[in-house]
């Protein structure tokens, strides 16, 4: 989960105007409840909001959804690999090149 609070915010006018119809932030926070993805887009010159240049998503079935709307070919995924408080953990970018997904026996397909 991609967390942030109020004093996180962007106070400064011009920033807040440029970046606009986004709400800018200075930092978001990240929970460890389940992976976190990096999404690398490569936007062309026919896409009309390059403003965001990259994309923090907060779980598996997420990721599918956004690759899914970007398209897998114009973007690259890392899984962001943190070290959750751990002192002796080194964060990492790991390239993700496939993601599968497993249903339980019984369950309906989606």
């Amino acid at each position: 989960m991609l967390l942030t609070h109020v004093q996180w915010a962007e106070s400064n006018a011009a920033k807040q105007k440029l970046s606009a119809p986004h709400r800018p932030w200075r930092c978001v926070g990240l929970s460890a409840e389940s992976p976190i993805f990096f999404v690398d887009l490569l936007w062309g010159p026919d896409n009309p909001d390059q403003a965001i240049r990259s994309v923090l998503v907060p779980s598996p079935e997420e990721l599918v959804e956004m690759v899914t709307e970007v398209g897998s070919s114009r973007c690259r995924v890392f899984h962001l690999g943190v070290a959750n408080g751990r002192p002796d953990a080194q964060p990492a970018l790991t390239e993700v090149k496939a993601i599968r997904s497993h249903r339980e026996p019984g369950s309906p397909v989606k």
